[in-house]
């Protein structure tokens, strides 16, 4: 799995509090697999900062927050945006491989319920631990041979590269400092410690966004992307028109994962007319 041991523990210390307090949480869908989805998730960060955090590390411009809850047997989440296609049944994935019995329930905006998968589990008494997940978080390497943390880092550097460059351009106090302490994570990494380069990269994003002023652009494009998305993964990407508008949603993304929303949203805008003359 693309999330660290370390993060995997975090993520079940707030699944145990979840069934007294709702807690928030970001995700990053993985292309096609639940082991790379990354989940963030904090009591006080809000959901938009923690969807953020995943999105510069996951692998995919798919993605979704809110909160999440666990009632009885379910496993309630409250979103703040609609379900990406896929992401249903990557959320179901995911905790079956965490080893979690609980049924899957997405709550989108307005209130509409609806499984992540139809058929539920076994039902639990009380809070189980997560016994026997189906794969060991902990391996070296996945079934391609390539070591996860390396994976993990090789999506994260260059999105949080240029997050740290627009920071340091912008002459804040803590500049200096996150400069110097992201020249150090790339030497580590470099070394081969890429466990090591993400847990500095976690407290350089902390040093990045949490101080910063919410961004009313980085909203609207969190509430438009998801939206884009399900409606290109319907039009074919290998021949015109299609292939120009998946590669005007490409720079879309690009320019969002780099901090640039504004530009963003006017691709975005752009692209949405476009599919609107293509899917009328």
């Amino acid at each position: 799995m693309l999330m660290t041991p370390e993060e995997l523990s975090d993520l079940r210390d707030h699944i145990s509090l979840a069934r007294s307090k709702a807690i928030n949480f970001g995700i990053c869908f993985g292309r096609s697999s639940a082991k790379n989805l990354i989940m963030n998730v904090d009591r006080q960060k809000s959901p938009m900062l923690l969807e953020r955090y995943a999105k510069l590390d996951g692998e995919s411009p798919r993605s979704l927050r809110g909160t999440f809850r666990i009632s009885g047997n379910r496993f309630v989440m409250d979103l703040d945006g609609r379900v990406p296609q896929g992401g249903a049944w990557q959320l179901h994935q995911f905790f079956r491989k965490l080893g979690y019995p609980y049924k899957v329930e997405l709550i989108e905006p307005g209130g509409a319920a609806k499984p992540a998968r139809d058929k539920p589990k076994r039902t639990p008494r009380a809070d189980p631990p997560p016994t026997a997940p189906e794969e060991e978080e902990e391996t070296e390497t996945d079934d391609t041979g390539i070591d996860p943390m390396q994976a993990r880092w090789d999506q994260l550097h260059p999105r949080l590269d240029r997050a740290v460059t627009g920071f340091v351009a912008t002459g804040a106090a803590k500049a200096g400092a996150v400069r110097k302490a992201w020249d150090a994570a790339v030497a580590v990494a470099a070394r081969g410690d890429h466990r090591s380069a993400l847990t500095a990269a976690a407290r350089i994003k902390t040093a990045i966004f949490e101080d910063a002023d919410p961004d009313p652009d980085a909203e609207k494009w969190q509430q438009i992307a998801p939206v884009l998305t399900d409606r290109l993964a319907q039009i074919p990407a290998d021949a015109d028109p299609g292939a120009r508008l998946h590669h005007a949603w490409a720079e879309a993304t690009k320019r969002a994962n780099a901090g640039d929303h504004k530009a963003a949203l006017v691709i975005a805008q752009k692209l949405a007319q476009a599919i609107k003359r293509h899917q009328p």
